[in-house]
């Protein structure tokens, strides 16, 4: 496999694998803020969910979101620069973890 090929493979991993742990009621972020944010995800609303998410202040729960929304964008640039900015004490950044490192 070519390497961009490989990327693009484990960037859509990782979309499936917070697409999933969030479907499943496991991500959830102390701030009920986001909560319309991740509803909007959860119905397939890509944009408006960033519009919401981005309306908060930052916070490690909504650069979840927006890594999982710039992934489905194509921004995976943009991703990984956000991904790099969660805390690493984020509860839930393993769920990320499993296909970025």
């Amino acid at each position: 496999m070519k390497p961009d090929e490989i990327l693009i493979g484990s960037l859509l991993a990782l979309l499936v694998v917070g697409c999933s742990a969030h479907f499943a009621g496991e991500i959830s972020d102390s701030s009920s803020a986001l909560e319309p944010a991740w509803a909007e995800w959860e119905k397939g609303n890509v944009d408006a969910a960033e519009e919401l998410a981005q309306g908060q202040p930052p916070s490690d729960g909504s650069r979840h979101l927006l890594v999982l929304v710039d992934f489905v964008k194509g921004e995976y640039a943009t991703a990984l620069a956000r991904y790099g900015q969660i805390d690493t004490s984020y509860e839930r950044l393993t769920d990320l973890d499993e296909v970025v490192v």
